[in-house]
């Protein structure tokens, strides 16, 4: 049997001959067979870059060479037990363990100088050895060995010089004095520890590992590195200080090359991995969707087609990819569903707008999609832009323009000749896999939490049925309101649906609203909970200050139809009908009939009193 899924283990033989990355694993293995020793290697690049693939790489073509004795260390599996503090002592003492020292040697050179006696001493004279930078990693080793029952008062720097003349020993025992032999230490996950703790392993390292026969391999997030200075001493990444800590450890810097991989064979891999159709043409949308969503980065890629695979087994299964409808072929299907999910994982918050609101997805809603002005400027997309974070990274929103245009090519359909325009097929498909890719949204178990969605599409038609009626009933008052009208509003999380008229004349701004539901504590703006009965009922939204004289101008002109309003947090409650038990649908209109035949009554005289208000 096949098993399926992409594991998040670094990648192997094939994933480095599709990416195109032989070169550079070739060349750094040759380089760290063939240099000067001490060396420290840095390969720097954001978490889930790779950078513990081509660590792995490079082993694995260093292992063929006798003369080379590799040794690993992950920082992160220590770290996961609550060894954080004795991260420092851990990397000594694995490296001399590995190194084949004896444990009555290696007892001697970690823990015959840390003791209670003399830690605050030793952890000052390595402040002064490392130039000012030290001691805070020694704390944390100190802290770890400070039990020693040694007590005796001794010599700092010289147990300081006798620890790295150990190690250099152990490693001259293992490797002998050949140049052509060498120890290659490579040290991974760095940048999962926390920053202060990562700059403590790089100090310890640097003071006691430093020694010839020896190359070191790190993996790294230089700005990993650098929240750890600024937390730790007050440097960072900006200063002399702080770039020279790094500087002096690492000797040669390499970036992974994620500009130089070859996406699109690592993508067309993976598709035929997942038995996913890929033709030629669709090949550079797949890459372009990629480069203006996720990016390229190895484990955003396994997980996006880990869901991919997910979602295709379900639609084979429900036979949504079958062409026989003559509308979208399989691979227009395929293409359009992996689009979705690059847009959920991406732009979430453009994702989640499209699956709420099916009815506004037109040509003109992509063309603001594809227009970065519009982006920037409409206030249907204020809400989009602020979980983006667009205000402080204005150049998301090019991208996510970049993205959309992309996007709505991948719509377009072979059966439908005009490519400049979404016909109803196109709308109707799309509509059809967005509400399929939401299995793997990780909102999409909130999105209709405690949420009648077949009620909330049934209240919102029925609101917008008695909205129209009001349209035309008031259209004079209206007119004199300045152009006000009648629209519908329903909470995020709530099926209750209002039929709203805002009043904005003069200093006076409220809104008049028949509402119904269940919820009318959602529409009352109240925090908890009071009311689950179903209801109907009229009220008024209005800022506080103007409270207090709205309810005065009701009791002097609506007593003989509201005899008694009720403060809220949003307002006033001028009128409710309660249910015991869910009404009928004819009891329901009748209800809300009876609600705007009082609204019918009462908007004429707002309209003519608005000055008394």
């Amino acid at each position: 049997m096949t098993n399926l899924g992409l594991r998040d283990i670094p990648l192997g033989g094939d994933d480095q001959e599709s990416l195109g990355i032989s070169d550079y694993i070739l060349s750094l293995s040759e380089f760290i067979q063939k240099c000067e020793t001490p060396m420290t290697i840095a390969l720097q690049g954001d978490w889930g870059s790779g950078k513990t693939s081509m660590m792995n790489l490079i082993k694995k073509n260093i292992e063929k060479n006798n003369d080379i004795h590799p040794i690993w260390f992950n920082t992160w599996q220590f770290s996961q037990f609550g060894m954080e503090n004795d991260l420092s002592v851990s990397l000594l003492s694995s490296f001399l363990e590995k190194l084949g020292t004896d444990d009555a040697t290696k007892k001697k050179l970690l823990s015959g100088f840390f003791t209670r006696k003399n830690v605050g001493r030793f952890m000052n004279r390595v402040a002064e050895v490392s130039g000012g930078v030290g001691g805070a990693a020694i704390a944390a080793v100190g802290e770890a060995v400070k039990g020693s029952e040694q007590d005796d008062d001794i010599d700092i720097a010289h147990q300081i010089v006798k620890l790295k003349e150990g190690i250099e020993k152990s490693v001259k025992d293992k490797i002998g004095e050949s140049d052509n032999k060498r120890l290659v230490l490579f040290i991974d996950d760095l940048d999962r520890l926390l920053p202060e703790k990562a700059v403590e392993l790089l100090e310890v390292f640097k003071l006691f590992m430093d020694v010839p026969g020896c190359v070191y391999v790190l993996a790294c997030d230089y700005q990993v590195v650098s929240q750890g200075l600024k937390k730790k001493f007050g440097v960072g990444s900006d200063e002399l200080k702080g770039k020279s800590f790094f500087d002096k450890i690492i000797q040669l810097p390499f970036s992974m090359p994620l500009g130089q991989y070859k996406i699109e064979n690592y993508i067309e891999s993976l598709l035929e991995k997942i038995g996913f159709e890929r033709k030629k043409e669709n090949i550079d949308s797949y890459v372009e969707m990629v480069t203006y969503s996720v990016g390229f980065n190895p484990r955003t890629m396994k997980r996006l087609f880990n869901s991919l695979l997910l979602l295709k087994l379900v639609a084979d299964k429900k036979k949504m990819f079958d062409d026989s409808d003559g509308i979208a072929t399989k691979s227009e299907k395929q293409i359009i569903l992996f689009g979705a999910l690059c847009l959920q994982t991406a732009y979430e918050s453009v994702y989640r707008y499209l699956q709420k609101n099916p009815d506004k997805i037109d040509q003109a809603f992509f063309d603001d999609l594809k227009d970065e002005d519009a982006l920037q400027t409409d206030i249907r997309f204020a809400e989009i832009r602020k979980e983006l974070n667009a205000d402080n990274d204005t150049s998301i929103l090019k991208k996510l323009s970049a993205f959309m245009d992309v996007f709505y090519k991948s719509i377009q359909l072979k059966s439908d000749n005009d490519d400049t325009t979404l016909s109803k097929e196109e709308v109707k498909t799309l509509k059809e896999i967005i509400s399929f890719s939401s299995l793997t949204s990780t909102e999409a178990s909130t999105v209709k939490t405690n949420v009648d969605s077949v009620a909330r599409n049934e209240n919102r038609n029925l609101a917008k049925e008695y909205a129209d009626i009001l349209k035309v009933k008031h259209d004079g008052d209206l007119k004199k309101l300045g152009e006000q009208n009648f629209i519908v509003y329903q909470a995020k999380k709530s099926s209750d649906a209002g039929i709203v008229l805002w009043v904005t004349k003069g200093k006076t701004k409220l809104n008049i609203c028949v509402a119904f539901g269940k919820d009318i504590d959602i529409m009352l703006g109240v925090k908890k909970n009071v009311n689950k009965n179903f209801y109907v009922a009229i009220h008024i939204l209005i800022n506080k200050p103007s409270k207090m004289k709205m309810a005065q101008w009701i009791d002097n002109n609506l007593a003989d139809i509201f005899p008694r309003t009720e403060e809220t947090n949003l307002g006033l409650l001028l009128y409710k009908k309660e249910f015991d038990n869910e009404p009928s649908d004819e009891a329901l209109t009748n209800a809300i009939d009876e609600a705007c035949d009082k609204l019918n009554i009462i908007i004429p005289k707002f309209v003519n009193n608005m000055e008394t208000i």
